[in-house]
């Protein structure tokens, strides 16, 4: 993922650059998920983009699709941990601005950008050139996902903790907790951290403290208008276990405290 906000570690080691506690900690998604994701396009697609893909952690299960899977971030830690063989590329670029035209010479059919990575680009102007550097790899039919939290204020989401367990032993620890906002500069200050504890001991600790932008839904509407996409007017909610839920983009997803996906049309 690329993190385009002033932020410093508040540690030696950085979740983005020291990457192995962050990859334990989000597995892959749910193949109802990438089945969602792939059904977004009115053809079966054969490429899938993701943008900010860290391990590409969605790369395995849109191959085993039989769509070939081309991933970009800012990290090059972070992108030798993703999958090596056939069907599967991952390479180092800025997102707001890269050209794939050897890997997606017909430009990508569907793109994914999950998990509030998006809010990474703090600023208006890395957002518009993000989007408009992926249409530059869209063509007529293409679809470009983001899933977003959409707010206009302070505390709309609550923190996030979970557990995993290490493939070495133990359990790593992970968190994402939300700062306050400064709603002038549409910012909010974030923090990941993940810890591998064993026995009640921390062994091993990343921790990272972002700028994250504050997404409204004007900024749905407007800035994908701007880098030349069409805003469908149907996004939905993957709820763990069961299809994604259906709705109609709307005054409702703001501060719901929920990622939604919404779907961009070329």
């Amino acid at each position: 993922r690329q993190d385009s906000g002033p932020g410093a570690p508040l540690s030696p080691m950085g979740i983005y650059s020291d990457p192995e506690l962050y990859c334990i900690a989000f597995p892959p998604p749910s193949a109802e998920e990438i089945d969602l994701v792939l059904g977004a396009v009115s053809e079966p697609p054969r490429t899938l983009l993701e943008p900010m893909c860290g391990h590409a952690r969605t790369a395995e299960g849109v191959a085993a699709r039989g769509v070939r899977y081309v991933g970009i971030d800012a990290s090059p830690e972070m992108v030798a941990r993703a999958p090596e063989r056939d069907g599967i590329t991952a390479v180092v670029a800025d997102v707001r601005d890269f050209d794939l035209g050897e890997e997606l010479p017909g430009g990508f059919d569907v793109a994914w950008c999950p998990v509030n990575s998006l809010a990474h680009l703090s600023s208006t102007g890395d957002v518009v050139s993000h989007l408009e550097a992926m249409r530059r790899h869209a063509h007529g039919g293409s679809a470009y996902l983001v899933e977003l939290e959409i707010y206009d204020r302070e505390g709309s989401t609550e923190d996030a903790s979970w557990s995993v367990p290490h493939p070495g032993g133990g359990f790593v620890e992970a968190s994402w907790t939300c700062g306050a906002c400064d709603r002038a500069a549409r910012t909010r200050e974030e923090t990941g951290a993940f810890r591998h504890v064993v026995e009640g001991e921390v062994v091993a600790e990343s921790v990272e403290r972002f700028s994250m932008r504050m997404w409204t839904l004007g900024d749905l509407v407007e800035l994908p208008r701007e880098a030349g996409w069409r805003l469908d007017p149907v996004c939905w909610v993957n709820e763990p276990g069961g299809p994604g839920r259906r709705a109609a983009v709307g005054r409702h997803v703001e501060n719901s405290g929920r990622n939604w996906t919404f779907a961009l049309r070329a």
